[in-house]
């Protein structure tokens, strides 16, 4: 177990919980964090009491809008200097983790 996996997630609360116990099965994932884009529904919440391992982080732009999931992707995993390993970036979009 050596890589990070890094989700963005946006209002991803009705399947975050699905995706996460997909990654966290993974043999190769050594931890997880969860970027939140200023999600207006619980997703945040219900990862940090079901998934107390997970590091959960807001991703809020300047003006406090919301980022597109790409940008939020890249100015995160920028400043990833925590992570060992590599990094398996993904998103949870439409209710599937791509």
């Amino acid at each position: 177990k050596n890589t990070t996996a890094v989700i963005v997630t946006y209002n991803s609360e009705s399947v975050i919980e699905r995706s996460l116990q997909s990654v966290l099965a993974a043999p190769e994932i050594a931890s997880v964090i969860v970027v939140d884009n200023c999600s207006k529904d619980d997703t945040c919440e219900l990862v940090r009491k079901k998934f107390p391992m997970v590091q959960v982080v807001v991703q809020l732009s300047a003006g406090q809008a919301r980022l597109g999931s790409a940008t939020a992707s890249v100015q995160f995993t920028r400043s990833l200097g925590s992570a060992t390993g590599p990094a398996l970036v993904g998103a949870v979009l439409f209710g599937a983790l791509v």
